[in-house]
């Protein structure tokens, strides 16, 4: 008689990813009021933003980004007596032209 015992032991995974971001913005713009209560609008915005990325367990990695761009919108603005009559009537507001360029990103491996 012969007896036989196995143990492989315990095995454990875990895997962690963690992401942040962080954008500035500063919008320029241009207001045309007639009779201060309505009106064209432009505004371009000039932004950055920074994106970090992180994850462990598997594969262990950190990596970042930073983009840059600008916005031109557009549309009609509401101002004064209009806009109290109409309840806070809002603006409208249309993107006519967006650009987004990568400025710097890279991945590092532990």
């Amino acid at each position: 008689m012969s007896k036989s015992y196995n143990y492989s032991g315990v095995n454990f995974s875990a895997n962690a990813k963690a992401n942040a971001w962080s954008k500035g913005e500063l919008p320029l713009s241009f207001n045309a009021y007639v009779y201060y209560v309505a009106g064209p609008k432009l505004q371009l915005t000039p932004w950055i933003r920074a994106d970090l990325n992180a994850s462990v367990g598997d594969s262990n990695q950190v990596g970042y980004a930073v983009k840059g761009g600008m916005k031109l919108t557009g549309g009609i603005a509401m101002a004064g007596r209009l806009k109290s009559i109409c309840s806070g009537a809002p603006s409208v507001e249309y993107t006519l032209w967006s650009k987004t360029w990568t400025l710097k990103s890279g991945k590092y491996t532990f």
